[in-house]
């Protein structure tokens, strides 16, 4: 919903030689400022602002605020520079980003009701 603050789950991992796997031992990674853009097709105004946390066990929450109209917002993690990848480039140089959506597949309806 629009109305109400976006949680959103984060965890390190780590290449284990086959798959990615959650690093339970991380504690004390430091998941820094959340920016967020309105560039397209994200078009959210008013902006959108969050703040991070420091994991534990491997895992922490991102929290945004609630914006309060329907819209999407990308956002930039700020990390670490060993954590930093190559999303898109071909240096370890760039924050990991995600997309976060408010109000957007939420179904309006209050009362429904067939009738036979």
């Amino acid at each position: 919903s629009e109305l109400r603050p976006l949680p959103v789950p984060v965890w390190a991992e780590y290449w284990n030689g086959t798959a990615f796997a959650r690093n339970t031992q991380d504690s004390c990674t430091v998941i820094g400022a959340v920016t967020l853009s309105g560039a397209a097709p994200c078009t959210l105004t008013p902006a959108v602002t969050g703040a991070g946390s420091t994991l534990s066990s491997g895992a922490g929450i991102l929290s945004l605020a609630a914006p309060g109209v329907r819209g999407c917002a990308d956002l930039t993690v700020t990390v670490p520079d060993w954590l930093k990848g190559r999303w898109s480039g071909a240096t370890y140089t760039q924050d990991p980003t995600a997309r976060a959506t408010f109000g957007v597949f939420r179904d309006r309806v209050l009362y429904r009701r067939e009738n036979y």
